[in-house]
């Protein structure tokens, strides 16, 4: 198997947490089809790829095969195309496939869930795929809503369907109970029956009556005498045409929500749009009050604000009884006599009378001025006996109600004494208190708002507008923002993924308040389901991502993880080189996301966070200690690493493990992963290892103890490096050094108790250290063949002061012959190591001499005498470069060579008696540290 299909493997395996179990999803087999396999092969490969699978799941429990196919797999090897076999092969796999169980009703709804798994994978959502298809069906529905409501069809003129098969829910065609109406048909879809405040329909709910008015008066002819039953029948129609709507739009929402029809989201949709269609039948109430130009009932809207009208004529259009009656008297003569119609007020009672001929007497009734419902004329016969009584059955006094604001007419019979003038209205007329309830107050007490205890509420439960106070978060929302962003950074900008932010959704209290009360009893629920979850409220310290698992739920927190907006980068260094990002130390950590960044850090990668206990992050009465005291996998940065990363506050330094256990969140990589990232951080400096795909890094775990020298005398493989890391590499070649020879020519180099064995040198200290460091180069020359450059050398010549001889020159055997034989001085050891220093600042300004490793040699016979401090001095070159590696070699008596001791241990080298012994080759191995990369971190502070 590649490395590119064990790599697709490996992104199953990070993505099983993002799709949540589903009885839809994943209920086939894993299926492996393998192409251009000769026959020979198949078993081989089968079990290569079964290895490679059960290697990959074994890793952690949760792996993609059981927890997306229940560990079901088939591993198809298909041979060339044009072999016989592939076509069998193909025909077998469709056959599997087709008599595998079918999980979705429509090819619709298959799609859905594919993008719908899509989408989640891409955006990090960790939401179960039943919540999400639910949100996502119920934002449908709730998109249509509002037209579903005006119009009984969708936006864009579509009928109510079920989404699933696009069956049309029924429209079945208007009934009235009335005769007259046995033939009016109106179908509901189109109609309006409502303000949509998006659309450029009816502007109001009187507009809308209008229509439907017309269109019923159409069918339905209003005749004088009848004109009660026909306000009667058109209440009835506006009543079953809401009816009808309420019906229709009800079983859209239930046929669309039917798997989902226990859950709180869909209960509560249904009950706001239930709640919305009982208000607006509510609207369409007809007023009953007599119309103010004649005597027939309103047909305005219940609660309008302008005059009562019946939307007629107002004049009775019967014809005069009295000219009736004397139609009858000269029925037998030829001058029968014109029958006129009635002139009175459309509504009235008694006799029809035209008032253009003297049917009646022309009095003005004698109640007139104390009536509000006089006809003001006689009705009696001109010339009757008696007072003048026009045709009201009943006078009632002329006052307004007295409740303010009323403006209906009192309702007593004026002749009854009465201290309270009181209308025909019973109920009281405030709206209920509720909020957003536009009914009118239920009490049976037309005063009732003159009471001090008065508390005004319709007949009907109400929804309480209060949010869920249960523990917890009710739901996360995870909102796909915007799929690529840039990041403008000092260096430059460059393009991220932003994966989505979350926020966190207070579901609305689903505990109705019972009538006639403005609260309910107990506590604020979004459910009455006693198992139903709250989420964690604990979030990321970095991406603030909301924890998945169940309020008060033991163990860590558990999440997905999104982007680190809540981070910045801390670093030893300005700028920071980080998977092909260019950063600026101080800039946010917003296009990382946290598990991405963990992997992309990988091996011994480290977080670093504020000391709990120095840096104020806790109030002084809670005693928290520093993590180092607490975590074996944290140590407290020195001042100086602190320095180096430029905080002022005190920052302790974390493993991997350790931090996402300090943080309380389950580690986002696996098992394995997290093994990896334990592992030490050191690598070997060889530039062997340049061309190299990996580095080679130390065998250890992280954080280590220093490996033994003597570990390294008896290993078989590999060196331990002089700070006590162990690399399984070996490095047995030459490397190209920058050697620079400081050798003491003072007085006592004169010395003849040794003699060099060529007698083209001195003989004297000073011609033995000439004929040692003509060995010496002899030897590297030797070895040269190994190694792609030279090594290049230098010499400084030192006495009571120094001068360089040679500087940067390739090395040579010819470059000791020039040398100055003669002694003179005293021994200052400093002035030789000054020039050293000024040679190493020079070729660290030129490439091809910075990349050699730096080596002083530094040959006296140990007895300084002038000068500062050498020992001093070699820890500050080491500081300024730390490849740099001294050596001391010791010609003359023993008994003087500690300060050299002292100089080779300040310098991580090596004390020797002879120049013989210092063999570059192996001082590799023997003397370098290990290189580690630059100490920087994503840290939320």
């Amino acid at each position: 198997m590649d490395k590119e299909t064990e790599a697709i493997f490996q992104r199953f395996q990070h993505g099983v947490n993002l799709v949540k179990a589903d009885d839809k999803l994943f209920k086939g087999v894993f299926y492996i089809a393998v192409k251009d396999v000769d026959c020979a092969d198949v078993e081989d490969l089968k079990n290569e790829f079964f290895q490679k699978l059960t290697m990959i799941c074994n890793r952690t429990s949760e792996n993609f095969l059981v927890r997306m196919y229940d560990g079901q797999i088939c591993i198809l090897a298909f041979p060339p195309f044009q072999r016989q076999e592939y076509h069998f092969n193909t025909d077998l796999l469709a056959s599997e496939v087709r008599e595998m169980d079918g999980q979705y009703a429509s090819s619709r709804r298959f799609l859905q869930d594919f993008k719908l798994v899509l989408s989640q994978i891409s955006a990090q959502d960790w939401c179960s795929m039943d919540s999400t298809r639910i949100m996502m069906r119920t934002f449908v529905l709730k998109n249509h809503l509002e037209s579903a409501i005006t119009l009984g069809q969708c936006n864009g003129g579509e009928e109510l369907v079920m989404l699933d098969n696009d069956e049309i829910i029924v429209d079945d065609p208007i009934h009235l109970e009335s005769e007259t109406c046995k033939s009016f048909q109106l179908t509901d879809s189109g109609l309006e029956l409502a303000v949509n405040r998006a659309s450029e329909g009816m502007r109001s709910m009187d507009d809308i009556k209008e229509l439907l008015r017309t269109k019923f008066q159409d069918a339905v002819q209003r005749e004088d005498g009848s004109e009660g039953a026909w306000h009667a029948s058109f209440q009835r129609f506006l009543n079953s045409l809401m009816e009808r709507r309420q019906k229709r739009v009800i079983e859209w929402l239930m046929v669309n929500t039917e798997e989902f029809k226990e859950h709180d989201d869909v209960k509560q949709l249904i009950l706001d749009a239930t709640t919305t269609l009982v208000e607006l039948k509510d609207k369409v109430l007809l007023c009953k009050r007599q119309c103010s130009k004649c005597l027939i009932t309103c047909v305005l809207l219940k609660g309008h604000h302008s005059d009562h009208s019946c939307l007629g004529t107002h004049i009775c259009s019967q014809e005069c009884t009295f000219c009736r009656e004397e139609q009858a008297i000269h029925f037998s003569t030829c001058t029968e006599p014109k029958i006129m119609e009635c002139s009175e007020k459309a509504g009235h009672s008694g006799n029809h009378d035209c008032h253009k001929r003297t049917h009646s007497c022309p009095q003005t009734c004698n109640k007139y001025e104390q009536s509000s419902n006089c006809y003001k004329k006689c009705s009696l016969r001109v010339n009757h006996e008696g007072e003048h009584i026009c045709k009201s059955p009943q006078h009632m006094c002329r006052e307004k109600c007295s409740l303010p604001g009323c403006e209906n007419q009192c309702n007593i019979p004026f002749e009854s004494e009465h201290d309270q003038h009181v209308c025909n209205e019973k109920f009281c007329p405030v709206q209920c208190l509720m909020p957003h309830c536009t009914r009118q107050c239920a009490t049976e007490d037309h005063f009732h708002l003159l009471k001090d205890d008065a508390q005004h509420f319709c007949s009907s439960e109400h929804l309480c507008d209060a949010k869920c106070e249960a523990r917890g978060v009710c739901n996360v929302v995870t909102e796909l923002v915007k799929q690529t962003k840039v990041f403008h950074g000092k260096r430059g900008d460059f393009e991220y993924d932003f994966v989505s932010e979350q926020s966190e959704f207070r579901k609305g209290c689903c505990v109705m308040i019972p009538a006639f009360t403005s609260k309910h009893s107990g506590p604020h629920l979004h459910s009455l389901n006693t198992n139903v979850i709250h989420y964690c409220d604990v979030r990321c310290p970095n991406c603030e991502y909301y924890c998945q698992l169940p309020f008060g739920h033991a163990g860590l927190h558990d999440t997905q993880h999104g982007n680190m907006k809540k981070s910045r980068f801390v670093a030893d260094t300005e700028n920071i080189d980080f998977h092909g990002r260019q950063y600026v130390r101080g800039e946010s950590g917003v296009a990382e996301m946290c598990a991405m960044y963990c992997r992309a850090r990988g091996r011994g990668h480290t977080h670093l966070i504020p000391c709990p206990e120095r840096s104020g992050v806790y109030p002084e009465e809670r005693k928290v200690r520093c993590t180092e005291k607490v975590y074996d996998g944290a140590k407290h940065l020195t001042k100086k690493e602190q320095r180096d990363l430029g905080e002022k506050d005190p920052l302790d330094q974390m493993m991997h493990a350790t931090y996402w256990e300090y943080i309380g969140f389950k580690d986002p990589c696996d098992k394995h992963e997290g093994k990896f990232f334990a592992l030490c951080d050191h690598y070997c400096p060889s530039e062997e290892h340049n061309d190299a795909k990996e580095k080679s890094y130390c065998t250890e775990t992280l954080w280590h103890n220093p490996v033994p020298r003597d570990t390294r005398m008896g290993s078989t493989r590999g060196y331990v490096s002089e700070d006590g890391h162990h690399f399984s590499c070996t490095h047995t070649t030459i490397t190209p050094h920058n050697v620079i020879f400081v050798v003491d020519k003072s007085y006592s180099m004169d010395s003849g108790d040794i003699k060099p064995k060529l007698k083209m040198f001195p003989q004297n200290r000073l011609g033995c250290v000439y004929d040692a460091m003509l060995r010496f180069i002899t030897l590297r020359l030797q070895d040269s063949g190994r190694v792609r450059e030279k090594d290049i050398m230098s010499v400084v010549l030192f006495g009571s002061d120094a001068r360089i001889q040679v500087e940067l020159k390739p090395i040579s055997e010819s470059l000791i012959n020039d040398l100055p034989p003669t002694t003179d001085g005293c021994t200052n050891y400093s002035s030789g190591l000054e020039k050293a220093e000024l040679i190493l600042d020079k070729s660290r300004q030129k490439p091809e001499h910075s990349s050699k490793t730096p080596v002083i040699i530094f040959l006296s016979d140990g007895e300084n005498n002038d000068g500062s401090d050498p020992v001093s001095k070699v820890r500050g070159m080491k500081r300024k470069n730390s490849r740099l590696v001294v050596h001391t070699i010791m010609f003359g008596d023993k008994s003087s060579g500690g300060i050299l001791k002292d100089m080779a241990s300040a310098g991580g080298g090596e004390y020797q008696l002879t120049l013989d012994d210092v063999e570059l080759s192996k001082s590799f191995e023997y003397l370098a540290k290990s290189l580690k990369p630059r100490l920087f971190s994503l840290c939320n502070l």
